[in-house]
C-alpha cells in the first residue's frame, strides 16, 4: 500500500513546546546555537505577560481539542532563570492550574546554566515539581574553556555552588554536557560519576552544519563508551547518548531527536510569541525556522497547516543515497537534522556533517554489543 505525505503528516502530534521565556543570557558560551542568529536580540528580553497568558489559553484549547494524554513545557532561553523568581512562580502556578482545568498532566522542565540558583529557587522547583536540567561540561578546566561570562570569567565555581544548594535542598536534577573532543573522556566520567556522584547524564555533540569544519568526535566517543562500559555501566550509571544508540541498533528506536530515523515534534515559542520549529535550527544559515505564525494571532493547531512544518517533516524523513545504503540508516537516521544542513544545497538531504564519526562510533558500539552477546550465549 502506498502511503501519501498527507498520511505521514497526520501521524505526528505536537506534545512538547519549548518556551523562550528569556531571550538573553548571563553567559557567553562559545558554542551556543541560539545567539548565532543575532535576530534573537530583536525580541523581548523576557516573554511579556500578555504573550504568556494568550499562549497558555490557546494551549488549553489545543490540549482539549487534540486529545493528548500528556504535555511537556520546557522553559528555555537564553537563560530562563533571568525571567526572575516572581514571574517564574506565577507562570508555574498558571501551568499547574491549566493542568487541573484540562485534566491532562503537564510536565514542566527548566534547562539552566545553574549560576543563579538560590534556596528560594530550590523551594520553587520542589513546590512545582520542575524537572531541572543543569548545563556543565566537565571539570573546571574543560567547562570554563567554553562557558564563560561576558567578562571572560569561568562559570564553573558558581555552578558547583548551585549544585550543592540543589542537593542540600533535596532537589533532583539532570546534567547536560557538550563534548570537548580535545579533552579526556576518562577524566570527564570520573568527574561526573565519582566527584559529582551522578547516576546519569547526557554528553551532546557540538551543534554545527556543513558550513563549518567539524572536529573529529569519534575518538572521544569511542573512548567515552569504553570507559563507561568497563567502569560505570554495571553500577547503573547512565549516558543517554549511548543508551539511545544501543536501543536504535537493537531496533527499539530512540527517545531523543538527535539519534534515529524519526521526526522531531518539538515546537518553539519565542519570547514575542512567534511559533518556530526546533530551536537548534537557528544554526542553519539561510534556513528560516519560523512558521509565519504567532500565538497572539494563531492557534496551536495552525502548525499542522503550515507548509514550513510539512517541509521540515519531509526533510527529516528523506535520506540521501549514502544514508539509505548505510547499515545504520534507521538507527542513525542520517544524524541530527540541523547537522545535515548545507547552505550550498539549501536543504537537509545530506549526511550529517559528523557522518564518518557517527559511522565509526556506532560500528564500535555494535562490535562491542555483538561480542558481549556472544560471551553471554556461551
Amino acid at each position: 500500500m502506498n502511503v501519501t505525505w498527507d498520511q505521514v503528516y497526520s501521524q505526528f502530534q505536537v506534545k512538547t513546546l519549548i518556551l523562550k521565556v528569556a531571550n538573553r543570557c548571563n553567559l557567553a558560551c562559545t558554542y551556543c546555537y541560539w545567539f548565532q542568529d543575532k535576530t534573537a536580540f530583536s525580541k523581548p528580553s523576557v516573554m511579556p505577560v500578555d504573550v504568556e497568558d494568550v499562549l497558555l489559553a490557546k494551549l488549553g484549547d489545543y490540549i482539549i481539542s487534540s486529545g493528548v494524554d500528556c504535555f511537556t513545557l520546557a522553559l528555555h532561553g537564553g537563560e530562563p532563570m533571568l525571567l526572575g523568581l516572581k514571574r517564574t512562580k506565577a507562570l508555574l502556578e498558571k501551568i499547574r492550574t491549566l493542568s487541573i482545568d484540562t485534566s491532562v498532566p503537564i510536565r514542566t522542565s527548566i534547562q539552566t546554566n545553574g549560576t543563579l540558583i538560590t534556596r528560594d529557587w530550590c523551594e520553587t522547583f520542589k513546590t512545582y515539581n520542575v524537572s531541572l536540567g543543569i548545563s556543565i561540561d566537565g571539570p573546571k578546566e574543560v567547562h570554563d574553556s567554553s562557558r564563560r561570562d561576558f567578562k571572560g570569567c569561568g562559570s564553573f565555581d558558581k555552578i558547583i555552588k548551585g549544585l550543592k544548594l540543589l542537593r542540600d535542598n533535596d532537589v533532583p536534577f539532570g546534567i547536560l554536557s557538550v563534548c570537548d573532543p580535545a579533552s579526556d573522556p576518562e577524566i570527564a566520567l570520573k568527574f561526573f560519576f565519582e566527584e559529582l556522584n551522578l547516576i546519569g547524564l547526557d554528553i551532546l555533540i557540538p551543534d554545527i552544519t556543513h558550513d563549518e569544519k567539524p572536529q573529529n568526535i569519534s575518538n572521544y566517543y569511542k573512548r567515552l563508551f569504553d570507559v563507561w562500559v568497563s567502569k560505570y555501566a554495571n553500577e547503573g550509571r547512565r549516558i543517554r547518548f549511548f543508551e539511545n544508540i544501543i536501543s536504535s541498533i537493537l531496533g527499539k528506536g530512540s527517545r531523543v531527536e538527535t539519534i534515529g530515523y524519526s521526526v522531531n515534534n518539538i515546537v518553539t515559542i519565542d519570547s514575542d510569541g512567534e511559533i518556530m520549529l526546533l530551536d537548534t535550527l537557528k544554526i542553519c544559515k539561510g534556513f528560516e525556522p519560523s512558521l509565519g505564525l504567532n500565538v497572539l494571532t494563531n492557534s496551536i493547531e495552525d502548525i499542522y497547516d503550515s507548509d514550513a512544518y510539512k517541509e521540515i517533516l519531509r526533510e527529516a524523513l528523506t535520506l540521501n543515497s549514502k544514508c539509505i545504503s548505510c547499515q545504520f540508516n534507521i538507527s542513525c537516521g542520517g544524524g541530527y537534522l540541523p547537522h545535515r544542513w548545507n547552505s550550498k544545497t539549501n536543504n537537509f538531504r545530506n549526511p550529517s556533517v559528523y557522518c564518518e564519526d557517527l559511522l565509526t562510533t556506532m560500528s564500535h558500539i555494535k562490535s562491542f554489543m555483538e561480542s558481549d552477546l556472544e560471551i553471554e550465549t556461551i
